[in-house]
């Protein structure tokens, strides 16, 4: 009878783990914090991705790829710049030129925002705004990271990151077609709280 492998190691239960060159850092390594955000990004992309009658082909297909690339993101923050050579992952300038041609072809297609725009509309698209703000989380991890390791870390992630969250807000409105829900302010001034309705119930 064939054994498949433990999926667990125990190597972590001492609030450690390894990146990819071996060496051994905490599990709250800024890198590692990193990539669990850029994990966590992905896994929301997953879930978009779980309503396909939401989306059109183009966009699923921008999706996969968005989130392949989110996996060589992971690959090159695990393993340190002075570790990297030629055939190492690594996100480049084209990486980031892709979206920003992406967020000019989407942009391209809709009208210009009346005012601040609510998450919300259909499913697909509000996951979609979750994803912008989580990859906005990612973002902050990665600069930090950045920050506390500059000979380690590679910018252009968090480039990539800063470009991707604003394709992500440029999708969620393609997505919702013309049906954003925008933001007003005051709306609900003059309304009685739900805590007042209660009261005079």
């Amino acid at each position: 009878m064939n054994k498949t492998t433990p999926l667990y190691s125990k190597a972590g239960d001492t609030g450690t783990t390894t990146l990819s060159d071996q060496s051994v850092v905490k599990k709250n390594d800024p890198r590692v914090i990193a990539i669990a955000d850029i994990e966590q990004t992905n896994a929301t992309l997953g879930i978009t991705l779980c309503e396909p009658s939401d989306l059109d082909a183009s966009t699923k297909r921008l999706l996969g790829r968005i989130q392949n690339h989110l996996f060589d993101l992971g690959a090159d923050l695990a393993l340190p710049d002075s570790k990297k050579d030629s055939n190492s992952i690594r996100i480049k300038e084209k990486d980031i030129t892709y979206l920003e041609e992406q967020i000019d072809y989407y942009n391209n297609k809709l009208s210009k925002p009346t005012s601040l725009i609510l998450p919300g509309g259909s499913y697909a698209a509000a996951h979609l705004h979750l994803s912008r703000i989580i990859c906005r989380k990612a973002e902050r991890s990665t600069w930090n990271a950045v920050e506390i390791f500059p000979n380690s870390v590679n910018p252009l992630i968090g480039k990539y990151l800063n470009r991707l969250a604003d394709l992500l807000f440029v999708l969620a409105r393609f997505t919702n077609k013309k049906d954003d829900i925008y933001w007003v302010s005051d709306k609900y001034k003059n309304e009685p709280s739900d805590y007042q309705i209660l009261i005079e119930l």
